[in-house]
C-alpha cells in the first residue's frame, strides 16, 4: 500500500516528481509493490484472511475518524520531550 501511495503521490505532485524523479519515485516503488504481491501470493490462506480482517478494521477506524473521508485524517505528534514517569 505504501509503494502504491508513493507512485500516486509522484504522479500527482510536480514537486515530488522533480525531487524523486522517475527511477526513485516510480520504478522503485513499482518493484516494491510487485515483490509485496509475490510475497503475499506465498502466504497461507489463514494469514491472508487475518491480514484482510486487520486491514478492514484499520479502514473502518480511518473512515470513522475522518467522518467517512470528508475530513483530513488526524495528525500524529511525535513529541521528543522527556517522557513523564509512569509512577511517582
Amino acid at each position: 500500500m505504501v509503494n502504491l501511495s508513493v507512485i500516486f503521490l509522484v504522479s500527482k505532485d510536480a514537486d515530488a516528481r522533480r525531487q524523486y524523479g522517475v527511477i526513485r519515485g516510480m520504478l522503485v516503488p513499482l518493484i516494491g509493490a510487485l515483490v509485496n504481491l509475490w510475497l503475499m501470493s506465498k502466504l497461507d490462506v489463514n494469514a491472508l484472511i487475518l491480514g484482510l480482517i486487520w486491514l478492514s478494521i484499520g479502514l473502518a477506524q480511518l473512515a470513522y475518524l475522518t467522518r467517512f473521508f470528508r475530513r483530513e485524517p488526524p495528525e500524529v505528534d511525535f513529541d521528543e520531550s522527556e517522557p513523564e514517569p509512569a509512577f511517582s
